[in-house]
């Protein structure tokens, strides 16, 4: 099959294009540094495998509309002749067929997120003020919380999808972006907590360290106390797997909260956008299908995929992940 894609775009659609391939490709080395390091449960991992995830559809997505250009942009112009003023166009863009299934995959991805640096938040907090009375870093709750994080989403998107026509276009939008907007402004407020408790230590020159790492750090090659096979008549001690988290770790978390608040960001104000213009005196007389217009469209790919290396860059310098095979 040919190639749709117009003369004049191919040249910045590659660059995205190759962008997108370095971005898994850095995600993809922080999942396996986290791998190999036996944290395959922690949030560092899962936000690392669904970043890939996204990834990955948006270049399916990609590849997608470079081949079917023409195809793709028509259909969606007769869908949204067909369906003007729909909630639904508002989040998805118009896309169809294959491209609604990955857009949605993406939109899973982004909630999942979400999700996961708000619950990671409580768990930061409850360890930076040993709240003992709430026991959220143990294990059952640790898992419930990440459960929860991978399935509401789940459910969200079925609602997004098979609802549609039951909804306001408010309400559908509250339904779309509840999710990340509640978890962006709770996150918000532990955030301060756990940075207003990193200030006050600091300027009362107190030696501050989270206990966090220590916590997820169930994973040595037996256990941190374990005694290894006999040696000489002697039991040899196993060396302890060195823990994935430093004592910077508030502030790479905070750098990491504050990229994906401003990624929301972005998500709802494109929807907005779209909300504005939703009308039929928007819609032009013929599809455009020009250069400019698959630039404009491949440029929104761009900031979904950039989450790979700024994770990596975040997560993946620590000094365990530095001097690993070294």
């Amino acid at each position: 099959m040919a190639v749709q894609l117009p003369e004049g775009a191919q040249a910045i659609v590659g660059c995205i294009v190759a962008w997108s391939i370095l971005c898994l490709c850095a995600s993809a080395i922080l999942v396996w540094l986290v791998w190999a390091h036996n944290e395959r449960g922690s949030y560092v991992a899962l936000m690392g495998a669904f970043t890939s995830l996204s990834i990955i559809a948006s270049l399916g997505q990609q590849l997608n509309t470079i081949i079917n250009w023409n195809d793709i942009k028509i259909a969606q112009w007769q869908n949204v002749k067909d369906n003007v003023g729909s909630a639904e166009l508002n989040i998805t863009g118009a896309s169809l067929g294959a491209d609604l299934v990955l857009f949605y995959i993406q939109y899973y991805t982004y909630n999942v997120e979400s999700l996961l640096v708000f619950f990671w938040a409580v768990e930061l907090v409850v360890s930076v003020y040993q709240i003992r009375r709430i026991n959220f870093y143990t294990l059952p709750a640790s898992i419930i919380a990440k459960l929860t994080a991978i399935f509401l989403p789940v459910i969200q998107q079925i609602l997004l999808r098979f609802t549609v026509k039951y909804h306001t276009v408010t309400g559908y939008m509250v339904l779309a972006d509840f999710i990340m907007i509640m978890s962006f402004g709770l996150g918000c407020l532990i955030l301060v907590a756990i940075l207003s408790r990193y200030v006050h230590g600091r300027i009362a020159l107190i030696s501050w360290n989270v206990n966090y790492g220590e916590r997820s750090r169930g994973t040595d090659v037996n256990s941190s106390n374990a005694l290894g096979s006999q040696a000489g008549g002697q039991r040899v001690r196993q060396p302890r797997m060195r823990s994935i988290y430093d004592r910077w770790l508030v502030l790479r978390f905070a750098i990491a909260f504050i990229a994906l608040g401003l990624f929301e960001a972005v998500v709802v104000t494109f929807q907005l956008r779209a909300s504005s213009t939703n009308k039929v005196e928007n819609i032009p007389e013929t599809p455009d299908l020009s250069a400019g217009r698959a630039i404009a469209d491949f440029a929104r790919f761009a900031p979904g995929v950039t989450a790979g290396p700024l994770m990596f860059v975040i997560f993946g310098t620590t000094r365990t992940f530095r001097e690993y095979g070294t």
